[in-house]
């Protein structure tokens, strides 16, 4: 290749073996839409050997500056505002650049559609498609892989979610290689070294405890100030801590789960006196002062596991996929709101690490992607996405965020207002019926 040229592979040929000569590092690209995709995307490329470009797809979920700040922390881009482009400015910087891999950091549907308009598709001659999941993965979804089937490359995180994804990739033939990789904003545990996932040491400068929250889980209001109920009786008992609620940015910020709930109006009625407060920023931050995090399920409680924090997961309000917990079952760190009032934080078994997202001696990514022969394979479908996916994704990203906003306003209002009929035709009907 020529100089400042991208490096193209021959069929048959591995990308890493082609970067491993000098001058030949792969050049990456890296699209993003919201916050958490946003810092995994970042966290990944950041390992990249050679020059790496970030991008913001314009779509509805745009992180706000906040969460920016707090998703580039600690990459090769913290402390910059990544370019918004559209559709169309992507397309054409994905042919200016002639990028050697390109990372669809993205919700699902987007990934498909990027994929499609965005990077050239059916040809051996043309980028490295690598995508996947910013956080826990456990059950692997069909339908999240059925999205991203048009990836040479799905990343995954754990020894668990990589026979999970082969289990369902390798039996349909797909072009997908399932490539384990740790979760790249997690820090790398030394070799030999499990007391360093024990208690952090005590003392001043150890006395937060945080609840990471999450946007699905608990699902009721009820549930989620039984929390905060719970955090403000430890806060009364332990006058000491530094209780926080550790949230991702500002209530009417975009995130991949909408969370639309008001943490600092709930929070300091639960301590009746404001001891239970909320912040955001960067997690990392908030973990080099904490002894200890709170969660239902959220991929916090793994960052809060790779600093030496003793983590709690709750399971009073269940242990599964819709509490985005069922990884965590014979982990060791499930518990009560009891144990959150009592101050009980835990550590995981180290069988259960291994297996989930703290695996040791894993070789480099880039080394590893797949060459020009498997790219060339057709997709194959690995799931039936519901009826209108595509056009809605479509819609997210060819319609400016204000006019998709005010349709889906629109939409939601006209259904609400359907079903409000219904609800009261049925009554009226039950009413009948009785009489």
């Amino acid at each position: 290749a020529r100089a400042g040229e991208p490096v193209r592979v021959r069929a048959g040929g591995a990308v890493g073996a082609t970067a491993g000569r000098p001058g030949t590092t792969p050049r990456v690209l890296v699209v993003a839409d919201t916050d958490s995709y946003l810092k995994w995307g970042a966290a990944l490329a950041t390992s990249a050997p050679g020059p790496a470009e970030l991008v913001l797809l314009r779509t509805p979920l745009l992180p706000s500056a906040v969460q920016v700040r707090s998703a580039l922390a600690g990459t090769r881009w913290e402390g910059r505002q990544p370019p918004v482009v559209s559709a169309a400015r992507l397309r054409r910087r994905v042919r200016e650049l002639a990028p050697d891999v390109v990372v669809l950091a993205l919700v699902g549907p987007l990934v498909d559609l990027v994929a499609r308009a965005c990077v050239p598709g059916g040809r051996a001659e043309r980028p490295i498609v690598l995508s996947g999941l910013p956080g826990i993965a456990v059950p692997t979804s069909a339908l999240a892989l059925h999205h991203r089937r048009r990836a040479d490359v799905l990343v995954v995180h754990s020894r668990r979610e990589q026979r999970d994804a082969l289990a369902l990739l390798e039996p349909a033939g797909a072009r997908t290689t399932a490539l384990l990789q740790r979760l790249p904003f997690l820090p790398q545990l030394p070799e030999g070294a499990p007391e360093a996932l024990g208690p952090p040491p005590g003392g001043p400068g150890r006395r937060a405890v945080l609840y990471a929250p999450q946007a699905l889980a608990p699902r009721t209001d009820a549930e989620r100030a039984s929390v905060l109920a719970a955090l403000a009786d430890l806060a009364a008992a332990r006058p000491e801590l530094d209780v926080v609620v550790k949230v991702r940015g500002e209530r009417l910020d975009e995130q991949t789960h909408r969370d639309r709930t008001d943490y600092r109006r709930l929070a300091p009625g639960a301590g009746g006196d404001g001891r239970v407060r909320v912040a955001a920023g960067p997690l990392g931050e908030h973990l080099r002062g904490a002894a200890g995090l709170v969660t239902v399920g959220s991929t916090a409680s793994l960052e809060a596991v790779a600093a030496g924090v003793p983590v709690l997961v709750l399971e009073d309000f269940g242990v599964g996929p819709e509490q985005f917990n069922e990884v965590f079952r014979g982990s060791g760190v499930l518990g009560t709101l009891d144990d959150l009032r009592a101050g009980r934080f835990l550590s995981p078994r180290a069988d259960w690490l291994e297996d989930n997202y703290f695996h040791r001696g894993q070789p480099d990514l880039w080394s590893r992607l797949p060459g020009a022969d498997r790219r060339a394979r057709p997709p194959v479908p690995l799931a039936v996405a519901p009826r209108g996916t595509a056009v809605l994704a479509a819609l997210e990203v060819l319609l400016p965020p204000a006019v998709h906003r005010a349709l889906r306003r629109s939409a939601l209002g006209a259904l609400a207002a359907v079903r409000q009929r219904r609800g009261t035709w049925a009554s009226k009907t039950s009413r009948s019926e009785a009489a």
